[in-house]
């Protein structure tokens, strides 16, 4: 099936851009409200700003409760993760850790706290009990549901690495309080959890008892309690837009189900249907023919913090060590850094697609400079709901050839429809 559209693809040539450098600062994450870019370094220090070029620096002020202690007991408050609320609040998971005058005993929680201007922080709220240490913390929105995902070892395990039950929260901001909806058992370190504008997405790996193996899966929910399983892959880096999932190792979209991937130097992704950008070992990358090639910028030595969209850009927030002459008497230093590059750059236009061909192992699709084609496929026409037969297409001027699926089902019908990417 053909059909006539218009398509595009993204001009080439663009790079990161460094857009500010915070001297001895090492800001840990970073959230854009609507109306404001905030940083936050621990629960110490804030730095805000409305254009990322002018920005203000302020010392947090917390809510005494969370401070609330015998005389001389201690309290640590951990920031887990930042996030800004569709209301346009930002929301701040904390881990507590209090050390009462008992010995070495200690309790730690998991808590959030509220900001309008991420400065002053309050109405504190317990999320989570924590049995032993916290070996994992994941969140995301989905449908604008707040998720967060925390893993903690049981007690009594010294060697080896045993299980952690992930713990799965959802939030509600006009109630302030979180939900207990879903708990599974994996592995400490491997889990990842990512969403699109519907779905959440969590992958795993699990040691089975013999531990000479694992399982791995990766579910997928709405609502974060009712998780259906699309596949036996672990992805721990990756993105998604409209159930099509980009990943370092794998990329899945439903038409194709799951398929290797070459990108495994990513350490983190993404993806937003157009262009792809990510973390590598010593460079910010961007793709504009999904992931078949890379365009590096060089940072040298850094720690990668996180990626958000905003305002139409990918905005990337790094770490930078900056060593001494004297290793032995200062010590090493960190600044920040951002970086910005267009998420939706603009793209040039064609008018029509040509014949989508058929062979017995391939489709075969003649492409135009610089533009983006999707094949879809269906096994009965009297079904609206085309899926997407693998991740867009880049054209080059060229025949694009599809692999053919050797699993596929006979009797499987191809459409290639715009991309309307712009």
């Amino acid at each position: 099936i053909v059909a006539l559209c218009v398509v595009s693809r993204a001009a080439t040539g663009d790079s990161w851009q460094l857009q500010q450098i915070f001297t001895n600062r090492s800001f840990g994450t970073i959230a854009f409200n609507g109306d404001q870019y905030l940083c936050l370094e621990g629960m110490q220090v804030a730095g805000a700003s409305t254009n990322l070029t002018d920005w203000t620096e302020a010392s947090l002020v917390i809510d005494p409760s969370l401070f609330e202690v015998d005389p001389g007991d201690g309290v640590w408050l951990d920031l887990l993760h930042l996030a800004a609320l569709p209301s346009g609040q930002y929301l701040a998971v904390l881990l507590k850790t209090e050390y009462p005058q008992m010995g070495n005993v200690y309790f730690r929680t998991i808590r959030s706290v509220l900001s309008s201007d991420g400065i002053t922080w309050g109405a504190p709220v317990l999320v989570h009990w924590l049995v032993g240490t916290l070996a994992s913390s994941h969140y995301a929105q989905a449908g604008g549901l707040p998720l967060l995902v925390a893993g903690d070892y049981p007690e009594g395990w010294i060697l080896g690495d045993p299980y952690s039950t992930c713990h799965f929260f959802t939030y509600s901001a006009t109630s302030n309080i979180w939900t207990k909806i879903f708990q599974t058992e994996t592995t400490s370190s491997s889990q990842a959890l990512f969403s699109d504008g519907e779905y959440f997405y969590f992958t795993y790996r699990k040691h089975l008892e013999s531990w000479a193996s694992t399982t791995q899966a990766m579910l997928v929910a709405t609502d974060g309690a009712s998780w259906t399983q699309i596949g036996s892959e672990y992805v721990p880096a990756a993105d998604c837009h409209a159930g099509q999932i980009f990943g370092a190792s794998h990329v899945y979209t439903s038409g194709r189900q799951w398929e290797p991937s070459t990108n495994y130097a990513l350490s983190a992704v993404k993806y937003n249907g157009n262009r792809i950008v990510g973390f590598q070992s010593d460079a910010l990358v961007v793709s504009d023919d999904f992931g078949k090639t890379w365009q590096r910028t060089i940072v040298g030595e850094y720690t990668p913090v996180r990626i958000i969209e905003a305002q139409g850009m990918y905005v990337a927030l790094i770490q930078t060590p900056v060593h001494p002459e004297d290793p032995i008497n200062y010590p090493t230093t960190w600044n920040s850094s951002i970086y910005t590059i267009n998420s939706r750059p603009t793209r040039t236009h064609v008018s029509a697609i040509s014949p989508l061909l058929l062979t017995n192992d391939a489709l075969h699709l003649q492409t135009e400079t610089n533009g983006v084609y999707q094949i879809e496929c269906v096994s009965d026409l009297r079904n609206s709901d085309w899926l997407p037969y693998g991740l867009p297409i880049a054209g080059d001027g060229q025949f694009s050839q599809i692999p053919m699926d050797t699993t596929l089902a006979t009797g499987m019908f191809f459409r290639t429809r715009a991309a309307n990417i712009q």
